[in-house]
């Protein structure tokens, strides 16, 4: 799929799905009542980032909707519907005010067109993974600052902000899919793959190749993962109350729960 097709509506049977709140209820095995088929806000995930967010044969799943339904639906009862995009696409509909909010850390570039809670949901590290048996990779686990990733060919996922902001000019290379990026990093179309830990981990065990490549010691990047609300949504009239919400949700345990797949 191309960069322009992740910016406009798929066709049917495509990777772009929406999902109503009562398929997220199948997926979080709780129940939908009819009043909640009126929900009027709309937050975007994107559609293969386990375990946040990810479609399971046409359900989404995550620990991101799982708290966001419990956030705005139960507790709030403010009312939003969830819908699964290419990441890139998601985040572009809330900056142009197609969709309310996401889940994610507060970069600076995403900070530009929204509001985030000032009470996080969780921490994510960014970090860098190599073939294990890449030639430089003993001088790549001595790597102590991201200056030292000068020179190096670099890939990421399309929509990772963090990369743009970290990297700042230096070339990527990004790609869509996840399982695709790791697949290129084995042939050698580049050095070190960009990405989350909490994303990273579980697709290549999933994928069988977490003996083939490996994080570096070298965190690029640490930050909080927030709920981002646009600033062209009603709900950012709403902030201290998400934040009063999430504080509680943490002090009661709800979010360590919710965060267990």
């Amino acid at each position: 799929m191309t960069t322009d097709e992740s910016a406009s509506p798929s066709p049917p049977g495509r990777r772009t799905w929406l999902l109503s709140a009562a398929t997220l209820a199948i997926a979080a095995g709780s129940t939908t009542s009819r009043a909640k088929d009126t929900r009027a806000f709309k937050f975007v995930y994107a559609d293969n980032f386990p375990p946040l967010s990810y479609l399971d044969n046409g359900v989404l799943r995550g620990t991101s909707p799982r708290i966001v339904e419990e956030l705005f639906n139960k507790r709030l009862q403010l009312g939003v519907t969830h819908h699964a995009y290419p990441w890139a696409r998601a985040q572009s509909m809330v900056e142009h005010g197609e969709a309310d909010g996401f889940v994610s850390a507060a970069t600076p570039a995403r900070l530009e067109y929204t509001v985030a809670s000032t009470e996080p949901l969780l921490q994510a590290r960014l970090s860098a993974y190599a073939r294990a048996d890449h030639p430089q990779f003993a001088k790549y686990l001595k790597f102590q600052t991201n200056t030292d990733l000068a020179g190096l060919k670099l890939g990421s996922i399309l929509g990772n902000n963090w990369t743009k902001a970290t990297l700042g000019s230096r070339h990527v290379e990004y790609v869509r899919d996840r399982e695709l990026a790791f697949r290129m990093l084995l042939a050698g179309r580049f050095d070190v793959f960009v990405e989350v830990e909490d994303l990273a981990e579980p697709a290549l065990k999933a994928l069988g190749l977490d003996d083939d490549i490996k994080a570096i010691p070298l965190v690029l990047a640490m930050d909080d993962v927030k709920v981002c609300i646009g600033k062209r949504s009603p709900l950012v009239g709403r902030m201290r109350e998400i934040d009063e919400t999430i504080r509680a949700m943490r002090k009661d345990g709800t979010v360590a729960r919710l965060r267990k797949p």
